[in-house]
């Protein structure tokens, strides 16, 4: 009885199959009321699969619990079509265009040492189009992104503070700790005051605490963005976001200069 035991199990053995990826068994023996039985099991390739599989569902999650809380955010269509694929590399500021694409490239490693970017220059030059990029990059890695005027944010906070006082504002900055990235684009747009200026500072804060990363596009330079906020919101924005300066000429004046000789042409010349 033994030996047929024992030849039973080398016969099982031998027919043990093996994952094509990394050679490890996707099978075993085991004793089922004296009965020697092949079962399934998972190999590590395959829980590295399933583990990546959970992490992504859970990103969308993350995702689309953002899209509802941040109804007032950048990312339209208009939005998706601002992609690196789509940079025109004749007009656009290479050096943007390389820094942007670097960072999301390595935004893992961004986010662990939360780093974040201040792009900084004239308006119209492409700052938004490049933080924009980086967002449409990351959302197509299914990585939770918010992009979001400064004016609609404050919007926001503003709503729901008005509608459920403190514990409203409290949530909307609980909410964008969800997201892995937050692009405010614009600072320096809103209306100046003491509470947005409060709330600038509470949201540069909140973000900083929770220790994730942070993109603002701004035309204030340096200076401007401290006396307009003072030296708090100032020394955490430096501390967090690597100043990038965009001195590309604006591509809005280059397109209204394109559209002004095209209407000379079909008036004839006049």
């Amino acid at each position: 009885m033994k030996k047929q035991q024992n030849l039973e199990n080398k016969v099982l053995d031998s027919s043990i199959e093996q994952c094509e990826v990394c050679k490890e068994p996707i099978q075993k023996i085991i004793n089922i009321l004296g009965t020697m039985k092949k079962v399934k099991v998972i190999c590590s390739c395959r829980t590295k699969e399933l583990k990546a599989m959970e992490e992504k569902a859970e990103q969308q999650d993350r995702q689309m619990r953002l899209d509802r809380v941040m109804k007032n955010s950048l990312m339209d269509d208009n939005f998706k079509r601002k992609t690196f694929q789509s940079w025109d590399r004749k007009k656009g500021n290479e050096k943007i265009y390389n820094i942007a694409k670097k960072y999301s490239d390595n935004f893992q490693k961004m986010k662990s040492e939360n780093v974040g970017l201040l792009f900084h220059g004239n308006p119209g030059n492409g700052k938004t189009y490049a933080a924009v990029a980086i967002a449409n990059d990351l959302l197509e890695r299914s990585i939770p992104v918010v992009c979001v005027s400064i004016n609609s944010l404050l919007d926001r906070i503003k709503e729901t503070y008005n509608k459920w006082g403190q514990e409203g504002e409290d949530t909307i900055l609980k909410n964008l700790a969800n997201a892995d990235l937050l692009i405010i684009d614009d600072l320096g747009t809103e209306f100046k005051g003491e509470w947005s200026v409060s709330r600038v500072y509470s949201i540069i804060d909140s973000r900083y605490r929770n220790g994730l990363p942070l993109i603002i596009t701004t035309n204030f330079t340096m200076q401007d963005l401290k006396a307009r906020y003072g030296d708090r919101t100032h020394d955490r924005i430096l501390e967090m976001c690597t100043p990038v300066h965009n001195d590309k000429a604006s591509l809005r004046s280059e397109k209204q200069q394109e559209k002004s000789k095209l209407l000379r042409e079909l008036l004839g010349g006049n």
